[in-house]
């Protein structure tokens, strides 16, 4: 499966960007990497998957672990791009709200 993740730390930010397939594959490399990201002291994740041609649960619940991690600091994950793909498998899990993909162009 292809996909491409970078993540860009910039205490207290860190940009978040995924594009192909964000999956079961891409997730477990990428949870060391955010829990390190949150330990230098980041507590604003922007989160750019507008590129996205695949998410599946595994991917939307890594999203989820990472915004109830970050409660206790008053910190957030905020979507600032979001595929067709993403937004609808967002949707469907019932996690629309929770990224913010109402405030996101284009939302229907």
């Amino acid at each position: 499966m292809d996909s491409s993740v970078t993540l860009g730390i910039d205490p207290p930010g860190a940009l978040l960007t995924v594009a192909g397939e964000f999956d079961a594959e891409a997730t477990p490399e990428l949870e060391d990497k955010l829990d390190i990201a949150v330990q230098q002291g980041c507590t604003l994740f922007k989160v750019d998957v507008g590129a996205v041609t695949f998410v599946d649960a595994t991917a939307l619940g890594l999203l989820v672990r990472l915004q109830n991690s970050l409660k206790p600091l008053e910190g957030q994950v905020v979507v600032v791009a979001a595929s067709e793909h993403f937004r609808w498998a967002a949707t469907v899990a019932g996690l629309g709200d929770a990224f913010g993909l109402d405030r996101l162009p284009g939302f229907e």
